[in-house]
């Protein structure tokens, strides 16, 4: 007896010097280096929990942010696949190296008037010895699924950020276009009065007059499109932070300026990306994933080691205990074929890992450019505006001295209507590129509710 286990012993020994099978992770060369295109600036130093919507100065926003993201329900889904993965991960302890039950019978006989008890007790334990590292890999994969659970979570706490702040900015900008075509009919309506009068006493056509309640009708028509977008804005914004529509549209309605950002934003360089951003931090960790997972099947093509028993208590009483040494071989050549596949798998992990950097670099890039320009044209934009004003009073007056005629006061009118519409648009796009630079940078990312 001692003879064989001393074989056995050699076994285990000679086997267990191969040590961990399968590729360590080693993230790919060249990812992320150098500068973005439009800027050269230092790295970040506290993206990840800073809370970029405040900068835009609006109470109303923050609360809604803060309110989504307590309620969101995503994020509920979110949560609980993080506790899935994690209860993955125990499921594949070392604990899970051991295995076996324990059963416990009774039984009563009665022969020729003559009753009998039995009662067995048996336990069977089975330990697997981790020759080739198969439940070290296998637990390398389940943590690198866990971080690839946890940034999903917070990409979506980003997303989640970002499309309550595009929303509000949408509802805000749509209650300026309203308030800029009130301004207009008030305007058109001023002026059909001046016109009423001057039709009175022969110094107005028929025709400039009708001209003037066409306008004004038409700007009253264009009120009811811009409310109906206005309530599905805000029914879309109740249904992100999990509140009622009716109380979310009636906080809009209190109203409030268009958002305006303040300063700003140092998107580091490229590298930074690779800790910040999370959606790129996920990709890289179900590449660990995938390396991992060669490892889990490369293990199975090595021979494996179980030592077991039995022991066996109540009326009969005894053990029995030993090693199954397994080696695959009839099976050998469909394990090769899951080891190719598995080696595939990571092939293809890596491709989307850079792939997902590269876009990352490229939403930045795009960001920043689209920052820059919009900020140029809302600079000249309120230049214009303000000529438009000045040309507007002009007319007027011009109008009522019976300089020039209806016809250019309408334009001139029509010119500065367009212009304050476009700043209001412009204004409300440069605050969702802003907005769309903190999220490519990975701003914010781990900011949760209050």
């Amino acid at each position: 007896m001692k003879k064989l286990y001393g074989v056995w012993a050699s076994v285990v020994l000679t086997v267990a010097s191969c040590g961990v099978v399968g590729p360590d992770y080693q993230r790919p060369d060249g990812m992320a280096g150098g500068s973005f295109a439009v800027a050269t600036r230092g790295a970040l130093s506290f993206a990840a929990n800073d809370p970029w919507w405040d900068r835009l100065k609006d109470p109303t926003l923050s609360k809604f942010v803060q309110t989504a993201l307590a309620n969101n329900v995503e994020m509920d889904i979110a949560l609980a696949r993080i506790k899935e993965s994690r209860a993955a991960l125990g499921a594949v302890g070392p604990a899970s190296l051991l295995s076996g039950n324990l059963t416990a019978s009774a039984t009563t006989q009665r022969r020729n008037e003559v009753s009998s008890d039995t009662s067995q007790i048996l336990a069977g334990p089975s330990l697997q010895i981790d020759l080739f590292g198969q439940r070290r890999r296998r637990a390398e994969r389940q943590r690198a699924l866990l971080e690839a659970a946890t940034e999903d979570e917070a990409a979506l706490r980003l997303a989640l950020q970002s499309e309550v702040t595009q929303t509000y900015l949408t509802a805000r900008f749509l209650q300026a276009s309203a308030d800029s075509r009130r301004a207009a009919v008030a305007s058109k309506k001023r002026l059909l009065a001046i016109l009423q009068e001057r039709h009175q006493v022969g110094e107005a056509t028929k025709f400039d007059l009708r001209r003037a309640q066409a306008e004004l009708v038409l700007e009253q028509a264009r009120l009811p499109e811009i409310e109906g977008n206005f309530q599905a804005t805000a029914f879309a914004l109740a249904t992100l932070i999990a509140e009622p529509a009716d109380q979310t549209l009636k906080t809009l309605r209190r109203g409030g300026p268009q958002p305006r950002p303040q300063g700003n934003i140092d998107p580091g360089v490229p590298s930074d990306l690779l800790r910040n951003r999370p959606d790129v931090r996920a990709s890289e960790a179900r590449l660990m994933a995938a390396f991992a997972e060669v490892g889990v099947e490369e293990a199975q093509l090595y021979p494996s080691l179980t030592l077991s028993g039995t022991v066996n208590g109540g009326t009969i009483d005894g053990f029995s205990f030993g090693p199954t040494f397994s080696l695959p071989l009839f099976n050998l050549p469909g394990l090769k074929a899951n080891v190719a596949a598995s080696v595939a798998r990571a092939e293809a992990a890596e491709a989307s890992y850079r792939q997902t950097v590269l876009e990352a670099v490229e939403d930045v890039q795009s960001s920043m450019a689209q920052t820059q320009a919009l900020s140029q044209q809302l600079r000249t934009l309120q230049k214009a505006l303000s000529i438009y004003n000045e040309a507007v009073e002009l007319s007027r007056e011009s109008f009522s001295l019976n300089a020039i005629t209806l016809v250019e006061v309408l334009d001139a009118e029509e010119d500065l209507r367009d212009t304050a519409l476009r700043l209001k648009d412009v204004r409300r796009a440069y605050a969702a590129e802003w907005a769309d630079l903190n999220v490519a940078i990975g701003q914010g990312r781990d900011v949760r509710a209050k």
